[in-house]
This record gives C-alpha cells, structure tokens and sequence, in this order.
C-alpha cells in the first residue's frame, strides 16, 4: 500500500509527489491512500494530479482530514472511495488564476478568457460529477468571491464522500486492505521538504 500525504498548499511539489508515488506502485491491486489537509493552490497542478490518480489501475482512496478545499476540493473527488473527518471543512469557489502585468494584446485576451473558462468548466465538471450538491448552492459557489463552506454529514449527504473517517482499522476493513504498516510506502510533502534542505 502506498500512502500520500498532501498537507499544505497544492503546487508542484506535490504534483512531484503524487508521480512518484504512482511510479513505486508495484502491482494493479495495490490501493494508494491520498490524505488531504489542504486550503488548495495551484489548478493545473491539481489538474495534472487528477490526470495521473485517473490514469492508473490501482483503488485510489481519498481521505479529508481538517481542510479540504479548492483545488484540494478536485483531488479529493478523485477518490473510487473518499472519506471525509467529521470535523473537515469542505470549500470549492470559483477558481482563481494569477494574472500577468501590463499590457496584452486584445489576441492574448481572448486566449487567456477561452483557457479560464475552460479550466472553470473542467473543475466544476470534478466537483459535481456524480454528487447531489443542490443547484443553489452550486450557483452560489461558483459566483466571484464566495466561498461555499460543507460539512462532513452534508458531503455524506450530497455524495461528495462516500463515508465518514472514524478510524484507520475502519477504513482498512471497508476497503478490505490487509495492512503491514512496514509494506507502506509514505510519501510526504513534509518529507520531501527535509531532504530538499539537506
């Protein structure tokens, strides 16, 4: 089993991470565990690590622990199962995307407009598929600068995770993984973080 644990913000270090979690998986049964306690960051590398969590054979679980939100939100639905803590926050909101200075040419603009709505298209797309979020709450969510907060129960509720984290050996005995602690792989953002300064 390989375990990855993303706390912090998204960005390209833990896209970094995800690819060579998926690069050690040794067969197509083995599940990989993503732990999430993140307030988001970086859409197209949550985008490239949905890509490659999609993109394997292996059971990928998701769990939310403390805050899942944003571009966390789009991983987390990644999940063939994903738990949510009971006391986690759930955010999603419009995305947002840094802008270059200056001036650019009416070309650019549109470019840059088509490529925003696209990417808007294509997270709300991961947000929604297969849920039962209320329409309202959606048209909330996706209006500039609201934030749209859910509890654990309503993410039960709404379909956005299949079950409620009460504990590992639950977790383990729902998944039906036979777990040897000393057979996990962990991969870390905190990890990557000491050897880097090393």
């Amino acid at each position: 089993m390989i375990k990855i644990k993303l706390w912090g913000t998204i960005g390209s270090q833990a896209s970094s991470i995800v690819e060579s979690a998926i690069f050690n998986l040794k067969d197509t049964h083995e599940p990989i565990i993503v732990l999430l306690n993140t307030n988001g960051g970086s859409l197209t590398d949550a985008i490239a690590i949905c890509d490659l969590l999609n993109n394997i054979p292996n059971p990928v679980i998701t769990v939310a622990i403390g805050l899942c939100a944003s571009a966390g939100a789009m991983i987390f639905s990644c999940g063939k199962s994903r738990y949510i803590s009971p006391h986690t926050s759930y955010m999603v909101h419009q995305p947002m995307a840094p802008m270059t200075e200056g001036y650019q040419n009416v070309s650019d603009l549109h470019y840059t407009k088509n490529k925003l709505s696209s990417s808007l298209r294509l997270y709300k797309s991961y947000i929604t598929k297969g849920t039962e979020i209320p329409e309202d709450k959606l048209n909330y969510a996706f209006k500039e600068g609201n934030d749209l907060y859910i509890t654990a129960k309503n993410c039960k509720k709404y379909k956005i995770a299949t079950n409620i984290f009460t504990s590992w050996d639950d977790l383990y005995v729902r998944e039906n993984i036979n777990i040897d602690e000393e057979q996990t792989l962990l991969f870390d953002m905190l990890v990557q973080n000491i050897q880097a300064e090393e």
